[in-house]
């Protein structure tokens, strides 16, 4: 030890409660310097009660300079935050009152899109380059505006009630020229169907998120994408992603990630009353095997398609399809000329096979409704869909083929 007269360096100086306060005795502690810095004011006995001539100072943390200080006095301590008021935690689950379920008639079920349910999640699930991104445009455009932005689809069953509301499209695949091309695309096309009043409705309604290109998506992260999306899906009526792939970092084979990534998705849909769509793809089996309108046709676990409570399909007519008809041979008798005199399996004049101007649209899953009836869309030059009316020359309209089981074509 240094001599009495020598003042210690911090390396010399051992803990006995405040950094330098070796030898000093507890009544005494209040007077080393740095004390006056460090400590906390002592506590007073209550009034008749004595206090002991030792005081715990519990845990010790190292700060700057290699000090050492009592952990109650570091900011964000439990103890240095005993003294406020704490909330009481969030219930994880709730109670479902018996007695009401038994005997109230429960509400109308209420569908933002057919099959798909406000507050749940679902999948639109097609080959790459099918035309889902320019569907979901169309179906964001539909419950914003209220308008018939996929001609002929408000005339289709269920399709009819397809209420207005607030939408958010989050489009993680294409940027925000790409993004506002597809919708100029989609007003052009509708032509003297809107006016100055359908702009103001689609401004108040819709709203289009594109990514800035500082940060990758990712829902799983349990931060500021999870956070974002919550505070997104807010007051919405509809919410769609675009792309699955795109909105997380883990592995779309790994059911235990995809079950976290799906109720990260639900329970934004349950907080918010949004319906959530996600757009996803098709494996490459599915696509090989001609099966991407059955259930199991999404890419990656199945826990994808088993914990969505319904799940759309969009998929490239076959050259089966484009034959499959008893009554004769098919023609998009609802196509503009000069497309509406040639038969579906031949080819444009500009070599193009007529058939991959279409795509059948339907229903592979649905949780809370009977399947709505498949519907065959065309594409334009541009890409924006339509219904299409295929039928012989003359004939009534062909239903499309019925699916089995196994999701295979049954003519």
């Amino acid at each position: 030890m240094n001599d009495s007269n020598t003042t210690p360096s911090s390396d010399e100086l051992k803990w006995e409660g405040f950094v330098g306060e070796e030898n000093l005795p507890a009544s005494k502690a209040t007077e080393s310097p740095a004390a006056a810095v460090e400590a906390p004011p002592l506590v007073s006995s209550a009034p008749g009660q004595e206090t002991s001539g030792e005081i715990d100072f519990g845990e010790t943390t190292m700060i700057s300079g290699g000090k050492q200080v009592p952990s109650f006095l570091m900011k964000g301590s439990p103890q240095a935050a005993s003294s406020k008021t704490s909330k009481a935690p969030k219930p994880l689950t709730k109670a479902l009152d018996i007695t009401r379920a038994l005997t109230e008639t429960p509400k109308p079920r209420d569908f933002a899109l057919p099959c798909l349910r406000a507050g749940t999640v679902g999948g639109l699930v097609s080959p790459g380059g099918a035309g889902k991104s320019m569907l979901a445009a169309q179906l964001a455009l539909m419950v914003a505006t209220g308008l018939d932005t996929i001609p002929g689809l408000r005339q289709q069953t269920g399709w009819d009630k397809v209420a207005t509301g607030p939408v958010l499209y989050a489009s993680f695949e294409d940027g925000a020229e790409d993004a506002a091309a597809r919708l100029h695309s989609i007003w052009s096309a509708l032509g003297p169907h809107v006016d100055a009043q359908s702009i103001k409705t689609a401004v108040a309604n819709l709203t289009v998120e594109t990514l800035t290109g500082e940060g990758i998506p990712d829902l799983l992260d349990s931060g500021e994408w999870a956070d974002w999306f919550g505070a997104a899906c807010a007051g919405k009526r509809l919410v769609m992603i675009d792309t699955l792939r795109m909105a997380h970092l883990g592995d779309e084979n790994d059911s235990g990630a995809m079950a976290r990534l799906l109720g990260v998705m639900q329970n934004a849909a349950i907080t918010s009353g949004a319906a959530i769509l996600f757009l996803h793809h098709i494996s490459k089996g599915a696509a090989l095997s001609g099966q991407g309108a059955s259930q199991q046709a999404a890419r990656g676990s199945s826990v994808i398609t088993d914990n969505a409570r319904g799940q759309f399909f969009l998929s490239s007519m076959s050259e089966e399809e484009a034959n499959a008809n008893d009554q004769g041979t098919l023609f998009d008798i609802s196509a503009p000329d000069p497309l509406r005199s040639i038969p579906i399996y031949e080819t444009e004049a500009d070599g193009r096979p007529l058939r991959s101007r279409y795509v059948r649209f339907g229903v592979a899953k649905s949780n809370y409704s009977a399947p709505w009836p498949d519907i065959w869309l065309r594409r334009d030059n541009n890409g924006v869909l339509s219904c299409a009316r295929l039928a012989p020359r003359g004939g009534q309209p062909a239903q499309a083929p019925k699916k089995g089981r196994s999701g295979t074509i049954q003519a």
